[in-house]
């Protein structure tokens, strides 16, 4: 689709989880800086066919079903796409425009032909959310909310809800746990004051010359700086399914004599990426199975389920890929276009065999994480740190771009580190609780990632 783009705007796109204040944050630029920044909304395409079928009051999931449905009619950037040829005709704002209610990664893919798009991720803890949105009645209840929270962040098919894909995909992430009462203009001005200081006017100067830039940015914070040395060596790795990045650092402070201010100069201990040892052929090049162990091992697995755990009844395959490909028997992947599959049961009863009974599903309590074949970025690091002398490790942070599992949690704590900073989350409920109780310190990254980083720091 051929779009006229204004090249020289700002424009500021908005992600985020249910009740992560995505929509509060997002208005409340276009509130207090007035006509300098215009606000926009994907959802308005949504609200406008729901209204010509007769659907004044949507809920969520009305909501959630027609863009999925316009989505899948016309393309999964059509939202996008209507978007910034509304956005071309009208200007924006004087500024630079934002735009809220970003879910599918397509949409970003499109909003990224703007050559000065910037994707904010704004997020919060799950109970934080929930919580905000019963006490606006965005729901009747605790488990309609999990259902629509779940739905929307991860949608196994391309025209459907894919906020953990956008959040991957964002440039800067907000952490957003504090809540602010309605009536209490002043913090919400004040917490709207630090985000546009902090990130957005770093995206203002990344259009001034460089002598203008040197002359007045803001120096990268260390987490920007850690976090993005662990997304570097990331990829390096060779895993089909994630790439992980770790670096163990530590800090020597510094005091200033003539402002009292406090240096930290990190000083990188180890680091290591998710790759199976060395002397063993990748995954991906072994030629007994050339793709992921543990999907080898869930097909495996599969192969042996002949008759439903649940009602006892012979399972049949017959499932057709999208791309023509029959396939009559368990796969992971297509062969022929590498999408992934999943197979309905072919029994009388509605329960879903393969998420429920395979090891590795979705559903399953079983993971087959013990059997991957790769040591985890974690641990290559805390590998790495054990052939180093040192006196304690109580001082060390370990910047990792994903949350850690329960395995390496084990690890992390057995080592002696207090303190972790992770980006992308893989919420692990064992592995929390093993952190925890071990005294380690863990928090969510906030700031300008990798992806970023060189565009807005130059």
């Amino acid at each position: 689709m051929s779009v006229k783009i204004p090249m020289n705007s700002i424009i500021l796109g908005f992600t985020g989880p249910l009740g992560s204040g995505a929509t509060f944050i997002s208005k409340g630029i276009e509130e207090f800086f007035g006509d300098g920044f215009k606000y926009y909304c994907l959802s308005e395409f949504i609200v406008q066919e729901l209204r010509t079928r007769g659907n004044t009051n949507p809920k969520i999931q009305d909501k959630q079903d027609v863009g999925n449905e316009l989505r899948e009619k016309h393309g999964p950037a059509v939202l996008a796409f209507e978007l910034m040829k509304r956005l071309s005709e009208e200007g924006g704002g004087k500024r630079g425009s934002v735009i809220d209610g970003i879910k599918n990664a397509a949409e970003v893919r499109a909003l990224r032909q703007w050559p000065n798009f910037y994707l904010f991720s704004i997020q919060a803890d799950k109970e934080n959310r929930r919580t905000r949105c019963l006490k606006m009645n965005k729901f009747d209840s605790p488990e309609e909310f999990d259902f629509a929270d779940k739905r929307d962040q991860y949608e196994q098919f391309e025209h459907g809800q894919q906020v953990t894909r956008c959040d991957y995909m964002a440039d800067i992430v907000v952490v957003n746990n504090v809540d602010i009462p309605d009536h209490d203009h002043t913090s919400k001005r004040e917490f709207i004051r630090k985000i546009h200081d902090h990130y957005i006017d770093l995206a203002l100067e990344s259009q001034k010359t460089e002598e203008q830039v040197l002359s007045g940015r803001r120096a990268p914070e260390l987490d920007e700086v850690c976090m993005t040395m662990a997304y570097s060596i990331s990829k390096r790795s060779s895993c089909i399914k994630r790439q992980v990045g770790a670096v163990i650092v530590e800090l020597d402070r510094a005091t200033e004599n003539d402002n009292h201010s406090v240096n930290e100069i990190p000083f990188i201990v180890s680091n290591g990426f998710n790759e199976v040892p060395l002397g063993l052929k990748k995954c991906i090049y072994n030629a007994d199975f050339q793709m992921c162990y543990r999907d080898h091992l869930q097909e495996e697995h599969a192969r042996e389920i002949k008759f439903c755990p649940n009602c006892g009844e012979k399972v049949r395959f017959e499932l057709k890929c999208s791309c023509g490909e029959i396939h009559n028997e368990y796969k992971k992947w297509c062969r022929k276009c590498n999408r992934e599959l999943n197979p309905p049961p072919r029994c009388s009863c509605t329960k879903d065999i393969f998420s429920t009974y395979v090891p590795g599903g979705k559903d399953s309590p079983g993971k087959l994480l013990d059997m991957c074949r790769a040591l985890h970025a974690e641990e290559m690091a805390l590998l790495q740190l054990a052939k180093i002398s040192r006196v304690t490790n109580e001082n060390l942070i370990l910047y990792c771009t994903t949350q850690p599992c329960n395995l390496c949690a084990n690890k992390i704590v057995a080592a002696g580190i207090k303190n972790v900073v992770y980006a992308e989350p893989y919420s692990m409920k064992d592995a929390e609780d093993i952190l925890k109780k071990g005294g380690v310190e863990t928090r969510r990254f906030q700031g300008v990632k990798s992806s970023a980083f060189f565009r807005l720091y130059r």
